[in-house]
């Protein structure tokens, strides 16, 4: 895995750009699947793949807005601010005062996602134990179940833990020193 810590912002910024898009493609995969099973062998499980069903059905919308915010607001301001720190280009507009206030929502949804959401995804899947006589569709369910919640808690850490506090550094050291 790649040190996320001596990477640029805008490098980290394209990364997670990416990953969202791999992680959309994801959400709508577990959806797909979850239909097949419940169209075919979905019948001996069926408490399971609707609870599943239900939950994504909040959970895809949900993670879509999420992507969103960071997308439209962070993410734009996150490569101005890094142009302007080392070319002294224009100095980029910020209506939310800080990066700090828009980063406590973001950090707070992450909580929220990583402490709540995927604990409850986790739940319904029975911790990821297949249930007796479910065939390939269900064990192929609960990899890709396994895998995006592995994705998405390490797609937070990259944001809480590399790229949030060198943001707030940054603003810190040029935003508010010029």
């Amino acid at each position: 895995m790649k040190d996320w810590s001596k990477a640029s912002l805008a490098e980290i910024v394209e990364h997670l750009e990416k990953h969202h898009l791999g992680l959309k493609e994801k959400l709508l995969e577990i959806s797909r699947i979850l239909e097949q099973i419940s169209a075919g062998s979905g019948k001996k499980c069926g408490n399971i793949v609707e609870s599943l069903q239900d939950f994504f059905a909040g959970f895809g919308p949900e993670m879509e807005k999420h992507f969103d915010r960071e997308e439209r607001i962070l993410w734009p301001y996150i490569r101005q601010m890094e142009d302007f720190s080392q070319t002294g280009s224009n100095r980029p507009d910020f209506h939310y005062g800080s990066i700090k206030n828009p980063i406590s929502l973001i950090e707070y949804e992450h909580d929220r996602i990583e402490n709540v959401m995927l604990d409850i995804m986790r739940t319904l899947a029975g911790d990821y134990k297949l249930p007796p006589d479910t065939d390939d569709d269900f064990s192929r369910l609960y990899d890709c179940l396994r895998n995006i919640e592995k994705e998405i808690r390490e797609h937070i850490y990259l944001e809480n833990k590399i790229l949030f506090p060198q943001v707030i550094e940054l603003e810190l050291q040029t935003m508010h020193s010029r």
